[in-house]
């Protein structure tokens, strides 16, 4: 489906804001996150926008539980009115996805079932996330860039298929 790589990610610290419900309509979440992070100064140094998945297959009465983030500069710290989230530091599957958004559930069930299954590696039981490489305020949905962050077992890879 598309190309998996291993590689080695630093830590990295996200100030969030939780999202309970269905993934359609995380955009809110996001665009109240924004608002946010324009309030408090911190929009030049971020690193980027995330939607972080705490569990595997975690789910609330109305959807997935999920964050909507963004990704700090190292020496900041998560000010108040935000849920600090730590992505550690290990080996992760990332897979690249152009297109819109909403064809992310198929690429995330392909990669943590088939692609895990047929590489024979076993998913760590840490954060997974997404990280959007551009915005789609300013990007045609078919433009939009996300890589995939599946955390890896250390020492589980067994080489690129």
């Amino acid at each position: 489906m598309h190309p998996v790589t291993i590689s080695e990610e630093p830590e990295r610290h996200v100030a969030a804001l939780a999202h309970s419900g269905p993934d359609a309509e995380i955009g809110t979440t996001f665009e109240a996150l924004q608002t946010r992070v324009a309030a408090t100064g911190l929009a030049s140094k971020t690193e980027g926008l995330v939607a972080v998945y705490p569990e595997p297959d975690t789910e609330t009465d109305t959807g997935p539980r999920v964050y909507a983030g963004v990704v700090l500069a190292p020496h900041l710290l998560v000010p108040d009115g935000f849920t600090a989230v730590i992505l550690p530091a290990g080996s992760y599957a990332t897979c690249f996805h152009r297109g819109p958004h909403d064809g992310l559930g198929a690429i995330w069930t392909w990669l943590t079932e088939d692609w895990a299954a047929e590489a024979g590696e076993v998913p760590a039981e840490t954060p997974r996330f997404e990280l959007y490489l551009n915005r789609p305020s300013s990007t045609p949905r078919d433009q939009l860039e996300t890589m995939l962050f599946l955390p890896q077992e250390e020492g589980d890879f067994n080489g690129p298929l």
